[in-house]
């Protein structure tokens, strides 16, 4: 395969990627859904999206487990203006990784590494 062939390949698989990505947003019911990858080595057996201001992380949004290399798209029904959440997922070992996003500015947000950097007490 020549090299001018392969480059075309390459930018063309890249363009696809993001216009993936872009389609996702235009089609999204509310501007604060965004997309769970899961690149860590252990599946995630449990996904956590709660308002910052609570003191309970709720219910478990996933629907089932979330094994490494898959994805899943969180969505928002409940009309809220609000944009900062926190997130919690938690890994087939029983350990967690915690974070906060901006929901109305995140497409993706990927979980990498070996497990979670925090063990359950």
């Amino acid at each position: 395969m020549s090299k001018v062939f392969q480059k075309f390949m390459q930018a063309t698989v890249l363009t696809l990627s993001v216009t993936a990505l872009n389609t996702q947003n235009v089609f999204a019911q509310d501007r604060r859904d965004f997309i769970v990858y899961n690149s860590n080595r252990l599946t995630i057996t449990q996904l956590y999206v709660s308002p910052t201001n609570t003191q309970n992380w709720g219910r478990d949004i996933l629907p089932g487990t979330l094994r490494s290399g898959s994805y899943t798209t969180v969505f928002f029904s409940d009309r809220s203006n609000r944009c900062v959440y926190d997130v919690m997922a938690v890994y087939q070992n029983g350990t967690y990784d915690v974070g906060r996003v901006n929901a109305c500015q995140t497409v993706v947000i990927n979980f990498s590494g070996d497990g979670g950097d925090y063990a359950p007490r």
